[in-house]
């Protein structure tokens, strides 16, 4: 009798750890409408940011070719005919 209740109380247990990991796992699944809105939130901010980061790159792009420019310009000095590019 006592091994019965061993063994059917193991089976009982197995049961509860089982059915408690996948309420746990659900719950942690579902997002709350707070959690949801802040998700929502900083997707748009991520969209801005990248957004903005393009257009410095573009910008940093252009000052680099505007550099280029003047540094052939420099190295050319006054008197010197133009070099094609």
């Amino acid at each position: 009798m006592g091994i019965a209740a061993i063994v059917i109380g193991g089976v009982i247990v197995v049961t509860l750890i089982a059915s408690v990991s996948s309420y746990l796992t659900e719950k942690a699944k579902r997002k709350s409408p707070e959690v949801e809105a802040n998700l929502s939130d900083l997707e748009k901010r991520l969209a801005v940011l990248e957004s903005c980061m393009e257009d410095r790159d573009e910008r940093v792009a252009q000052i680099a070719n505007d550099l280029k420019f003047v540094n052939r310009l420099i190295e050319q000095g006054p008197d010197e005919p133009q070099r094609p590019s």
